[in-house]
């Protein structure tokens, strides 16, 4: 049974032994592989070194960004709890203050306020004025009212005259009417009859044309212009007339023979031509007829239209009323127009006096309100304040007042700084000696507590623009003081600096200028590296060397040469370029 376990053991022991030598073995390889595909890279450490005048100048330093407390107008101070340069952080008490125990001023006040509140609120809720829709409504009725009393008068005094002119109308058109309807008539007879007497005609001259026409395709000649043909005998021979054989000459001098049906050709245009004529003759006739016809037609309707308008002029005035009547109803329209316009102007006068007189008082009362209001919030945020609070969190710095003072009106009693606010210091330079210098570029100090002094501006100075410049620098420290001064060198040689790297490691982008940190971490396995980007300021450089500043310079070497671009995180193997 021992022995049985004992085997077991001795199993299980070469089987861990087995695994443990291929998991070693397959790092091995696995570590081989990767490490042909990581980039090569060559560090270097930051070292403290010297690239190679001095110009001197001196400003005080000034704080971008400053909270300035202002004082409470009459309060008295009842402890200051700060002093300079202590830290504070937003809603810190900076002082406390004494109680107010009068505060009949802020009660006088805001009885006034609810007084013209309450008037405000009357005014709004008062009728804006006249309803003067209505009013020039009135006018316009009353206007159409005289207008039409007016032609009723009219119309009642030319009563008389209307009905005799209508009848005289009347008693001139009937007669003519009867006169004018037989004219009408016997004038379409005749251009009737005339018509059917040119259809006759017409008809018969297209017989004959058709004649024409079937003669002339048989053959037959037509007969020329010049004259009609005569038909005549041809004489017979003479026996005993010459000497000679055959027929007697002709006689030049007679006129040739023509053809029966070439003359009823010619007798046939005779007729047509004849016929033609006679309808000419007919339309001339029908033409008048017509004209005849149309002048009586127009007479008529004439006498027609002037009849039927006097007997609607004699009903029309029949119904109209008497002069006294109407006169009566025109003096009635007359007052009522009148009365309508005298109302809707004092309508329109005294809206615009009470329009005026609101406006005036509305807007005094809303001066008067708005004053009031400020007058209040601002005592109450007085009275109410039991101390004064920092605005943001920063360091204290000329504080002005003490226990017990009283306070002015916007008096600047303290100023606070926030830790993270940039500092600027403003230097003037002779022009001839900061040539070369440009914005970006750094300044040396001879304050030992300044890390960097960057130029942000360069500027003629105001009191001589051309003798000197006025160089605006940021400033960065570990510690800045408001209002103290700093030194700085515009021109310096053989300047030591604390970083100094080759300009091979120095890398930019959009986002500024950068170098890669190489991170080292051991393991049983072998050592792994990574690279970390660190963003750096240049101080100086001389093209082969460049001093650099940013945070983990010291924490290891830089890249300085790679066989690739690199990222930020990326795995990387170290290698010695020396030899190569």
């Amino acid at each position: 049974m021992m022995s049985e376990k004992v085997k077991n053991r001795k199993w299980v022991t070469k089987v861990i032994i087995g695994f443990v030598a291929g998991l070693a073995l397959l790092t091995f390889f696995s570590n081989t592989i990767m490490n042909a595909m990581i980039p090569k890279v060559m560090g270097r450490r930051a070292a403290r070194g010297n690239l190679s005048y001095t110009n001197n100048a001196t400003a005080v330093v000034e704080p971008v960004t400053a909270y300035r407390v202002k004082s409470v107008d009459g309060r008295v101070i009842d402890q200051v709890l700060v002093s300079d340069y202590d830290k504070v952080k937003k809603g810190d008490v900076l002082m406390t203050l004494n109680p107010v125990e009068d505060q009949s001023a802020l009660d006088d006040l805001r009885t006034q306020l609810t007084s013209l509140k309450r008037e405000e609120n009357y005014a709004s809720r008062t009728p804006s004025g006249s309803d003067l829709d209505s009013l020039r409504a009135g006018i316009s009725s009353a206007q159409v009212t005289l207008d039409e009393a007016r032609a009723s008068l009219s119309a009642a005094k030319s009563k008389s005259d209307k009905i005799a002119a209508a009848n005289r109308i009347l008693d001139t058109n009937r007669p003519q009417v009867v006169a004018l309807e037989a004219e009408v008539a016997a004038s379409s007879q005749t251009v009737e009859t005339l018509n059917n007497r040119v259809d006759t005609l017409q008809a018969e001259i297209d017989s004959r044309q058709d004649q024409i026409t079937t003669l002339t395709n048989l053959g037959v000649p037509t007969p020329t212009p010049t004259g009609v043909p005569v038909i005549t005998d041809t004489p017979e021979p003479s026996g005993d007339e010459g000497e000679g054989e055959g027929d007697e000459p002709a006689d030049p001098t007679a006129p040739p023979a023509v053809n029966p049906s070439t003359v009823r050709i010619g007798e046939l245009r005779a007729e047509i031509a004849e016929r033609e004529a006679q309808i000419k003759e007919l339309k001339s006739q029908i033409s008048s007829a017509e004209t005849r016809l149309s002048t009586a037609s127009s007479s008529l309707s004439d006498c027609n239209t002037a009849i039927a308008e006097a007997e609607a002029a004699i009903t029309e005035a029949e119904g109209l009323p008497s002069v006294s009547s109407a006169r009566s109803s025109v003096q009635s329209a007359e007052a009522g127009l009148s009365s309508a316009q005298r109302a809707y102007r004092d309508a329109q006068t005294n809206d615009g006096i009470t329009r005026d007189r609101a406006r005036d008082l509305a807007s005094d009362r809303a001066e008067q309100i708005a004053k009031l209001e400020k007058q209040i919030a601002e005592l109450e945020a007085n009275y109410s304040m039991t101390a004064i609070t920092a605005p943001a969190d920063g360091q204290v710095f000329a504080t002005t007042v003490g226990d017990g003072d009283t306070m002015e009106k916007d008096k600047v009693i303290l100023i606070i700084v926030p830790e993270d606010s940039a500092y600027t210091a403003t230097f003037r330079f002779p022009t001839d000696s900061i040539a070369g210098l440009q914005p970006g570029m750094q300044l040396a100090s001879d304050n030992y507590w300044l890390e960097s002094c960057e130029i942000m501006s360069i500027k003629p100075d105001p009191e001589s623009p051309r003798e000197s410049r006025l160089v605006k620098c940021s400033l960065k420290a570990d510690y800045i003081l408001p209002g103290e001064s700093v030194t700085v060198v515009a021109n310096r040689s053989n300047q030591d600096y604390e970083y100094c790297i080759s300009s091979s490691a120095v890398n930019e982008d959009n986002s500024g200028t950068f170098v890669y940190l190489i991170n080292e971490v051991r393991s049983p396995f072998g050592n792994r590296y990574t690279v970390t980007r660190v963003d750096v300021n240049v101080e100086a450089t001389d093209g082969a060397v460049s001093a650099i500043t940013g945070n983990g310079l010291d924490q290891g070497m830089l890249v300085v040469r790679s066989e690739e671009a690199l990222e930020d995180g990326q795995r990387v193997r170290l290698e010695d370029y020396s030899g190569k």
